[in-house]
């Protein structure tokens, strides 16, 4: 009968299949299915995101992991603003083609004007500590990674970074694309939306 209604897709059926995919470590292409069902059929906001997240974390579908998470932020899962600042940002492990320090901190900026959410908190100190996307700005980085901790306990301390003159001007002249910009542009309300149910 599950496997009748995930062949019928029935967005609860998909969802059961995809936790328990997810639990049991199962095939990765069976997952990357069902969330996209999830995600491009029903608009199902966490399949955006878990979907986006995985996609992201391939270089050959990072940009498309990335647009995944746009649609996400843009229906109200502020956990995908914060992810896409991590894409965009110059520090983040994460490998992305369009490095943007202003654009990521702009985003980590939206979450954090809604809620002290530890990850923004962390990673916008960080580009303050390190001058990159904004002036550089010691004491607001001390702020921010203490509300970060204050979150969250396991916050580690801000990273000793030698950022030469010649590598910070390379990464402002890296932007998206424009239709990317437009639509973090819009993000607002949608950080607005999902952060203000948190505070309630």
């Amino acid at each position: 009968m599950l496997d009748f209604s995930i062949n019928s897709h029935f967005l609860p059926a998909i969802l059961m299949a995809i936790e328990f995919n997810a639990k049991q470590s199962g095939n990765s292409d069976t997952l990357i299915d069902l969330l996209g069902i999830a995600a491009m059929k029903y608009e199902f906001p966490p399949a955006m995101f878990q979907l986006g997240m995985i996609l992201l974390n391939n270089e050959q579908t990072a940009v498309n992991g990335f647009n995944m998470l746009q649609q996400a932020a843009q229906r109200g899962f502020g956990l995908a603003v914060v992810a896409m600042g991590n894409a965009l940002s110059p520090l983040s492990s994460i490998k992305f083609p369009a490095k943007d320090a202003t654009q990521a901190l702009m985003l980590f900026e939206q979450v954090i004007k809604e809620a002290d959410e530890p990850n923004a908190l962390y990673e916008a100190a960080k580009l303050y500590d390190a001058g990159l996307g904004c002036k550089a700005d010691h004491t607001k980085a001390v702020e921010y990674l203490n509300r970060a901790r204050k979150a969250d306990p396991n916050i580690p301390e801000l990273p000793k970074h030698v950022v030469k003159a010649e590598v910070k001007e390379t990464l402002k002249t890296l932007a998206i694309a424009a239709s990317s910009c437009a639509a973090i542009a819009g993000l607002g309300y949608a950080v607005y939306k999902i952060f203000a149910k948190k505070k309630k």
